[in-house]
């Protein structure tokens, strides 16, 4: 059988040995018209209009019949059947010669009425766009007509998707649903419906902190991509998750009555990696209110540690962090950082321990020195492997 990749990489093969090596430049693009049209008869003229359209009349039937030609003796018979059948004026594919394809299976396919499997495998042949990589100059008809496909593609991506995770929630199969979720926003990283749904699953899952995590997540990627708050709703049960008792157990022994615990695990090659970790630690627990009554040079500092700070003032704020003057020393980070964590502890009158997990970088361990000077604060280095018992 040939199957044809339309969808990534192109490919075509036959019982497993590649064939798209035989053909030219126009092959492929040639095939992708025939398979987009399926068996419909493509004239020669339209075929000529898609491929050449700036090529004379000779010179572009010229092309079609040599590229026609080429593909034809590429790929194999099946009997006597041949892949693309040539009338006078035009052609088509065979019905008869058996071939596969993942973007007609696609279009083809009926999803609302699909088993998991078959959703499964239709999930597994978006490798990535339509002709990925594909772009023929002064072709804006064929370039024209790719984009719609990919635009189609991306929409039965999510579809599919979205069906697939409301039956792996209905069925309680909670961590399946959320994987399949985080796949959706690959392709929308934006949608709010999605975010919502994924909220919605950590709840299930009895993850609170997991659902709080997800939240800053998805606020600061749509403020930098659109400079948007998430939606009332989101916000709404947002503010009730913060508000609400952790789901999760007490891990740490010896916890301190008011204590709030910090878990981070920085990469000791990496400046400042610790003391971001730690930064983006407190936005999960604390939420970005507790954040925006610091002086503002402070977080002006910090946004080099972290992007999430940055992205989370903006959102919540309403406008964008301005942007500090310049190059940070290394000595008014460590000074804005015992700054944050004071005011921090001071605001939600908590007693902070930070357990850092692994070798720290210099900076932050400059950082941490200066704040475990505070009778607030505690900080504990543990083993790298102790962040897995402790989350």
């Amino acid at each position: 059988m040939l199957r044809v990749q339309l969808l990534g990489k192109t490919a075509l093969n036959w019982d497993g040995h590649p064939l798209e090596h035989h053909l030219s430049g126009k092959g492929i693009p040639l095939l992708y018209l025939l398979l987009q049209s399926e068996t419909h008869f493509l004239t020669r003229d339209k075929l000529a209009c898609y491929l050449w359209p700036d090529s004379a009349a000779e010179a572009a039937k010229y092309n079609l019949r040599y590229t026609l030609w080429q593909l034809k003796k590429a790929l194999p018979l099946c009997g006597e059947e041949t892949f693309v059948v040539t009338k006078k004026g035009g052609c088509q594919l065979n019905s008869q010669y058996p071939w596969q394809c993942d973007l007609v299976d696609i279009k083809h396919s009926s999803i609302t009425s699909s088993a998991n499997q078959e959703l499964l495998r239709l999930s597994q042949l978006f490798r990535g766009e339509v002709m990925e990589g594909w772009y023929l100059k002064n072709c804006g008809e064929f370039n024209d007509l790719i984009l719609m496909d990919r635009m189609l593609c991306e929409r039965r991506q999510v579809e599919l998707l979205r069906l697939l995770a409301g039956r792996y929630q209905d069925e309680g199969n909670y961590q399946l649903c959320l994987d399949t979720l985080h796949k959706i926003t690959a392709v929308e990283p934006n949608n709010e419906d999605i975010a919502r749904f994924i909220m919605d699953t950590y709840i299930r899952l009895g993850d609170r902190v997991g659902a709080i995590r997800y939240y800053n997540q998805f606020a600061c990627t749509l403020w930098n991509d659109l400079q948007l708050s998430p939606n009332e709703s989101l916000q709404e049960l947002y503010s009730k998750l913060k508000g609400g008792q952790s789901s999760q157990p007490e891990v740490s022994p010896g916890r301190l009555p008011n204590e709030l615990v910090i878990t981070a695990q920085g990469l000791p090659q990496v400046q400042g990696s610790l003391v971001a970790e730690v930064i983006e630690g407190l936005l999960e627990q604390l939420g970005p209110a507790q954040f925006l009554g610091i002086e503002l040079p402070y977080i002006q500092d910090l946004r080099w540690l972290s992007s999430a700070l940055e992205a989370v003032y903006g959102a919540h704020a309403g406008v964008p962090l301005p942007p500090s003057p310049g190059h940070v020393p290394d000595v008014r980070i460590v000074g804005s950082f015992r700054a944050l964590v004071r005011f921090i502890c001071a605001h939600s009158k908590r007693h902070l321990r930070l357990v850092c997990c692994g070798e720290a970088d210099p900076l932050s361990a400059a950082a941490l020195e200066r704040v475990g000077a505070m009778k607030e604060i505690t900080v504990e280095y543990r083993p790298p492997e102790f962040v897995h018992n402790i989350n």
